[in-house]
């Protein structure tokens, strides 16, 4: 018998050489698209070195199963929350507290705010003329000692709010924008700051004497007695304090007695249903010498400010009123 005739017929060897490198690709396969695919019903084998025989060719997987088992996976995929939203630990994102509606602050120190998302919120600051630095997407609007605040999207972002006439008087806030935050009304309260600049009378007074003025109204201003002045509750004696401003209701509270000079503080409420801006020089009259709202020059509906009006100790006229360093009204 020649060596030729001892062979398996060759078509028998062809088809069992076939099955055998079909077998060891489908194995070989299965273990990649398992590695390379994450999600797929498709595990690796526990053996890589070991072919796994399969029962028939029906279980072979075809490039139409990758096909159809990876656009399922695409649209499980598609139907999870972005990452973008949701914190790495799968937890969602916290939602800040509300601010309260009075919050401390430092100079040179910044502290942190949640605020709502597309929403427009208040902040009252302590600078009467106030320079507004940030960089952000926000938009920021100033009128007068109020600032207006909308974020555009959840990205936190700082704002500083800079004394005009001192830069090293500096305030900073991280806002931290939710879309969960309604809108705020929020007045910041630093230690020690100067209250508006007040209405001095436009009769020659000299530079020391204009210091003195300053220096008397930032101490009421702050709950303090000022050097050399008594207080005492308001009496007939003391003369009347007249506003020409609609809607503002005044209520004197009590006056302050100097050597030549009296302060008469009073509280000041918008009765109306808008919104006031005092203009001090409303207050003055011939026995005026300065005016000074505190901490609020305006003033939303219901809400109130306190006013110091100086008046001559004699009552000697003064012809009018004009401001000195006058705060930005814009």
């Amino acid at each position: 018998m020649s060596r030729r005739g001892s062979r398996l017929p060759p078509t028998l060897e062809d088809t069992m050489l076939h099955r055998l490198m079909m077998i060891s690709a489908m194995t070989l396969v299965g273990q990649v698209t398992a590695q390379t695919l994450p999600g797929l019903p498709i595990a690796p084998v526990a053996n890589p070195t070991a072919t796994v025989p399969m029962q028939s060719p029906a279980e072979e997987l075809s490039l139409a199963d990758l096909d159809r088992l990876v656009a399922a996976e695409r649209e499980r995929l598609a139907s999870m929350p972005a990452s973008g939203h949701t914190p790495t630990n799968g937890q969602p994102t916290p939602v800040p507290d509300l601010p309260p509606p009075e919050l401390d602050v430092s100079v040179g120190k910044t502290v942190s705010i949640g605020l709502g998302v597309q929403q427009v919120s208040r902040i009252q600051s302590p600078f009467a003329d106030l320079r507004i630095q940030h960089q952000s997407t926000a938009s920021i609007k100033k009128q007068g000692s109020v600032v207006y605040i909308s974020p555009a999207d959840t990205t936190p972002f700082v704002i500083y709010l800079e004394d005009r006439h001192d830069s090293n008087r500096t305030v900073g806030l991280l806002v931290r924008p939710h879309a969960a935050l309604p809108p705020v009304q929020v007045r910041l309260n630093l230690a020690g700051a100067s209250l508006a600049s007040p209405v001095i009378a436009t009769e020659p007074v000299s530079a020391g004497h204009q210091a003195r003025i300053r220096s008397v109204l930032r101490a009421i201003a702050l709950d303090a007695a000022p050097s050399g002045f008594s207080a005492a509750p308001i009496s007939d004696l003391d003369p009347p304090i007249t506003c020409r401003i609609p809607g503002l209701h005044i209520e004197r509270q009590n006056a302050w007695h100097g050597s030549d000079m009296t302060v008469l503080t009073a509280r000041a409420d918008n009765a109306s249903a808008g919104i006031i801006v005092i203009d001090e020089s409303a207050c003055a009259n011939a026995q005026v010498l300065a005016v000074a709202a505190y901490p609020d020059t305006e003033l939303w509906p219901g809400t109130s400010t306190t006013l110091m009006v100086v008046v001559h100790g004699e009552a000697s006229a003064t012809a009018g009123a004009a401001t000195i360093g006058a705060a930005d009204h814009d």
